[in-house]
């Protein structure tokens, strides 16, 4: 831009515009190139950034795969250490002395006695099983077991000895007769056995409905005397909710409701 003459009678009004011409591209020129050095910290910190950000996200998922890695591990040899402490288990129960045997559901089953200085007492039923129910006497010389699919009771001496000592029929005052297997088929609900305890070695306790067939939900205690096969009942033991219990130095302990009670072999209740 040329300079106007100081001898133009508008000199000092050509010079302001110069001026102010001048600054404007002054200001142009700065703002330009603010802006390069902004866009050329601009990139060069998104660079910074996604570099890094690409390095947190890999050492995350390489930190992700080794820690999948070792858990893999961790399970998969705790599956195996569990895999080979129950075949272990398995081989052991199979290997100790006991007495097969096949309930009258087809169950078979194993009652494992332990035997020291030739003295034998029952241990466990093998193998555990929801649908065996079993109870050892005081001694461990005899025990009792209850298929609860056909609620049969089988009771099994130290040598082995083997006998049904289910409650088979029951005939009312009128003369019907009900079967124990024709009322579990036909009610699988029903109580007619359940939760055999010995009261003695000679008499085992059992839950039941019987001698009602109907709707109602009543439940007593019955006995039966192992050598003799008699069955009775407790006088006065009955209730919608009954659970027998452990052998007390009292009797046998049942919890009828809120009540205890306890009963003796020789049919005697006390509380």
């Amino acid at each position: 831009m040329a300079k106007p003459s100081i001898f133009s009678k508008d000199y000092e009004k050509r010079m302001k515009r110069r001026k102010k011409i001048i600054a404007a591209i002054v200001v142009v020129v700065i703002g330009v190139g603010s802006l390069a050095v902004f866009k050329v910290d601009v990139k060069n910190n998104l660079k910074k950034i996604f570099t890094t950000t690409n390095k947190v996200n890999k050492q995350n998922s390489s930190d992700k795969k080794v820690e999948e890695n070792k858990n893999q591990k961790t399970d998969t040899n705790a599956q195996n250490n569990n895999s080979q402490k129950e075949a272990s288990a398995n081989t052991k129960e199979q290997d100790e002395k006991g007495y097969d045997l096949t309930l009258s559901s087809g169950a078979q089953v194993k009652v494992i006695y332990d035997e020291k200085d030739n003295n034998k007492k029952f241990k466990y039923i093998f193998p555990a099983d929801n649908s065996i129910n079993y109870n050892i006497s005081p001694s461990g010389k005899g025990i009792v077991i209850l298929d609860t699919k056909t609620q049969s009771m089988t009771y099994v001496d130290i040598d082995g000895n083997k006998q049904d000592i289910s409650y088979a029929q029951y005939t009312s005052s009128g003369g019907t007769t009900f079967t124990r297997e024709n009322v579990v088929k036909e009610k699988p609900e029903y109580v007619w056995s359940q939760s055999p305890k010995f009261l003695d070695e000679e008499n085992v306790a059992f839950i039941t409905q019987v001698p009602w067939f109907d709707n109602r939900a009543t439940k007593y205690v019955w006995k039966v005397n192992i050598k003799s096969k008699e069955f009775s009942h407790f006088q006065g033991v009955e209730g919608d909710d009954i659970k027998l219990n452990n052998l007390t130095d009292k009797g046998l302990e049942a919890v009828i409701a809120d009540k205890t009670k306890y009963l003796k072999a020789d049919g005697q209740v006390t509380e």
